[in-house]
């Protein structure tokens, strides 16, 4: 009987290691995919701040301004979003579009420095301003 509830207590014992060994093993999993997960967050971040580095160098160029002033007409930013097509009725299709690609120009214009959107939208040049970036 001894012998019974010995083997019992050492068969719990070795089974609480084993849940201990497999509790371990799911936290080293976790944290290494907590570092994979931050590494990819840090290296997307870095990609972001170079693009929008590269966005304000190119926005600083006369040919950046003709550029971006090309493809803010492109995108259809000054015209109507609703589209009238015959007989009468609006053109949900063409609204659609029109209106994704004035997001894609809104998206893009966040990225470029205030002095030179300025200068990009309205044709002025800005030569001191007091608006903080």
């Amino acid at each position: 009987m001894a012998k019974k509830i010995r083997n019992r207590e050492i068969a719990a014992a070795q089974s609480e290691i084993e849940r201990s060994k497999l509790v371990d093993m799911k936290t080293k999993q976790e944290r290494a995919a907590e570092k994979e997960r931050a590494a990819a967050i840090k290296k997307v971040n870095e990609e972001q701040a170079r693009f929008k580095e590269a966005i304000a160098n190119v926005a600083k160029t006369e040919d950046g301004k003709i550029f971006f002033r090309m493809l803010r007409r492109s995108c259809g930013v000054d015209q109507f979003a609703c589209q009238i097509v015959p007989p009468a009725t609006v053109a949900t299709d063409l609204m659609l579009i029109n209106n994704s690609k004035r997001d894609l120009w809104l998206d893009i214009s966040k990225l470029i420095p205030t002095k030179d959107l300025i200068a990009i939208e309205y044709g002025i040049k800005v030569v001191a301003t007091s608006i903080e970036e």
